[in-house]
């Protein structure tokens, strides 16, 4: 008798017992779930950044040091929270 065949008979690798952990395990909902979490996260941080940006980057340009204020309310502040709320995320609430 072959490994296959034992494991078939020992139940270890059946394809029932692996269509089932593949879309109803734990692992399953909890990827899904993170995946959901950081393309809402994305996608926020993009409508922001384009609604930042048409709104600051047109009329009278404000500077700050030199950059101008849209630049600064249209990239480098979300840019900067989204790195934070995606390290903090990371850290915290994925798991293992």
């Amino acid at each position: 008798m072959n490994k296959t065949q034992e494991n078939a008979q020992t139940g270890k690798y059946t394809a029932d017992k692996l269509d089932m952990r593949a879309t109803s395990g734990c692992s399953y909902h909890q990827c899904k779930k993170e995946a959901f979490i950081t393309i809402i996260a994305y996608l926020v941080f993009a409508v922001f950044t384009i609604a930042s940006c048409g709104i600051f980057g047109y009329g009278d340009i404000s500077y700050v040091w030199g950059i101008p204020l849209w630049i600064i309310l249209g990239i480098f502040v979300p840019t900067v929270a989204l790195i934070v709320y995606l390290i903090v995320y990371l850290t915290k609430i994925y798991k293992d």
